[in-house]
């Protein structure tokens, strides 16, 4: 889709060189793991969702001797997604170009933090569903507040820990372990690493001796804990409001873990705890092209814009499961 201010011109190569820029950046796009990508053809738009009851329900299959076939009639529901454009830009004047461009900070530097903003934006939203999403209380089927903190190394099970979180997403929905991915902060998994329960599964092997290469720790962990996949989230933020001294702080609170089943990209039917939709028609793998435009009665030299459309959302809290406690 092309944007309709006057003079606007879309810069591939922009968004090219933006994405190559935040290549290691990998924190601030972790929590899509956490998320099946859906492209939507259209910015909103509802789709078909058959009843997981229906779907498990034992028939009686038997063709009859004159070949006729028992027919199910199962309903089918119907789910709507809505797509929401979110955008940052920065103006540019030709004297900030000559003055500061030679050092670096010039059109695809503002496009790298235009990008990064717009990802912070979506990783609030995507704790808010996961980590923060209140309809997982700690206890029951759907949470668990653990009995050891996870950086207790003596006395915590993290792995006893999220078996209860299998078990009970299994038995509410008939998914299994390799199904599911388990989110967690850098913290967590490195304290987790250090427990004694785990150890002991590694303690003939060289697996867990190098702790600063966190991809390869997750790895070696997920059969362990008996998931299919483990996210490390570490992404840092400042929630003050311009003007205001700044505060860092983990957007991803440790305190806090997820688990959920989260199906293959790219399917309106794959059974999935969560969505992250994004509307095909603008953008690269979800994230916005970035165009400039001139202004020259003000000025300004070009405006870097960066803009997605997106829709992140709870779809099956049966296929979730919430762990509280982790830290002491």
């Amino acid at each position: 889709m092309a944007y309709s201010a006057s003079g606007a011109r879309n810069r591939p190569d922009l968004m090219e060189m933006t994405m190559e820029g935040l290549g290691g950046a990998d924190m601030l796009q972790a929590h899509r793991g956490l998320f099946t990508l859906t492209r939507a053809p259209q910015i909103t738009g509802d789709f078909g969702r058959l009843s997981r009851d229906e779907t498990m329900r034992e028939e009686d299959t038997t063709v009859s001797k004159r070949g006729g076939y028992k027919r199910s009639d199962i309903e089918v529901g119907e789910l709507t997604y809505r797509c929401r454009k979110y955008g940052q830009e920065f103006p540019i004047t030709d004297e900030d170009l000559a003055r500061f461009g030679p050092y670096g900070l010039n059109e695809e530097r503002y496009a790298e933090i235009g990008m990064a903003k717009l990802l912070r934006g979506e990783a609030r939203r995507a704790y808010d569903l996961t980590f923060g999403n209140s309809a997982l209380t700690l206890s029951g089927t759907t949470g668990l507040n653990v009995t050891h903190e996870w950086d207790d190394a003596a006395n915590a099970t993290p792995l006893a820990d999220v078996r209860v979180g299998i078990d009970a997403i299994n038995g509410k929905s008939g998914a299994v372990g390799p199904q599911m991915t388990l989110g967690l902060n850098w913290k967590n998994l490195l304290d987790a690493a250090s427990t004694a329960e785990v150890r002991d599964r590694f303690k003939y092997t060289g697996e867990l001796r190098n702790m600063n290469d966190w991809d390869a720790l997750a790895g070696a962990l997920s059969p362990v804990f008996g998931v299919g996949r483990i996210v490390v989230l570490g992404l840092v933020t400042n929630t003050r409001p311009s003007g205001l001294a700044g505060v860092i702080s983990q957007l991803w609170d440790p305190e806090n873990a997820w688990l959920g089943v989260v199906g293959p990209d790219n399917s309106f039917t794959a059974e999935t705890a969560t969505r992250l939709f994004y509307y095909e028609g603008e953008g690269m793998g979800g994230l916005e092209a970035i165009q400039t435009y001139d202004e020259p009665q003000n000025d300004v030299l070009g405006v870097v814009r960066t803009r997605q459309c997106v829709q992140l959302a709870s779809i099956d809290t049966d296929l979730a499961f919430r762990f509280g406690n982790l830290v002491t």
